[in-house]
C-alpha cells in the first residue's frame, strides 16, 4: 500500500477539476491551537490516543512524513459543508481560502491535546492509502456506541453533513 502526501493527491484533483465548478461554501466550527512534537513516531501517538479501535492498515502502514508545521504551534480549524459535498469540493474550497487538509500526524495531535472533540465525524484528507486490496482512504474520527474509532473511508465518497474536515493554514514556502 502505498501513502501520497496532501499536495500530489490536490495537483491531481486540481488539475482534473473543471473550470467552471464553483467553489462551495464552508463555516469554520472549531478553531484549536495544535503543537505537533516530531520527536515521536505516529503510531506511538495513535497509541497514545487510545482509540477503542484502529484500522489495522493504519498502524500497519503509518506514514513517516512529518506534519506540515514542524514543532510549531499552529490552528487547525474544523470545517462544516452545509450539505453533500465531495473530496474534491472540499480540497478546492479549502485551497480558495489558504487552507489545507490535516494529516494524519496531525490527527493524532488534536486527538491527543483535545481528547473530547473524538466524539465527532472528523475527516483527515491530507494523507491519503492508496491500493493494498481496498479502494484508497483517508483517516476519519469516528464515534459510535461511547467508542472512539480511527479508521480508514474511501476517499471518493459524497461526505454528507455529519462528516467535518479538518484544515491547517497553508505552508509558507
Amino acid at each position: 500500500m502505498r501513502i501520497k502526501s496532501f499536495l500530489a493527491v490536490i495537483a491531481v484533483l486540481l488539475a482534473s477539476a473543471n473550470s467552471f465548478t464553483q467553489t462551495k461554501k464552508f463555516v469554520v466550527v472549531g478553531r484549536y491551537e495544535i503543537v505537533v512534537d516530531t520527536t515521536q513516531l505516529i503510531k506511538k501517538i495513535i497509541d497514545s490516543c487510545r482509540f477503542d479501535a484502529v484500522d489495522r492498515e493504519i498502524v500497519r502502514q503509518a506514514p513517516s512524513q512529518n506534519a506540515i508545521h514542524l514543532g510549531q504551534k499552529y490552528e487547525l480549524q474544523i470545517l462544516y459543508f452545509d450539505g453533500n459535498v465531495n473530496s474534491e469540493e472540499v480540497l478546492l474550497a479549502m485551497s480558495a481560502n489558504n487552507l489545507e487538509p490535516a494529516n494524519i500526524l496531525e490527527a493524532g495531535y488534536f486527538t491527543l491535546q483535545y481528547p473530547k472533540n473524538k466524539k465527532q465525524f472528523l475527516v483527515f484528507l491530507g494523507t491519503v492509502w492508496f491500493g493494498g486490496g481496498r479502494r484508497d482512504g483517508v483517516p476519519i474520527l469516528d464515534y459510535a456506541d461511547s467508542n472512539h474509532y480511527l479508521y480508514l473511508i474511501y476517499v471518493d465518497v459524497i461526505w454528507d453533513y455529519h462528516f467535518r474536515f479538518a484544515a491547517v493554514k497553508k505552508s509558507e514556502k
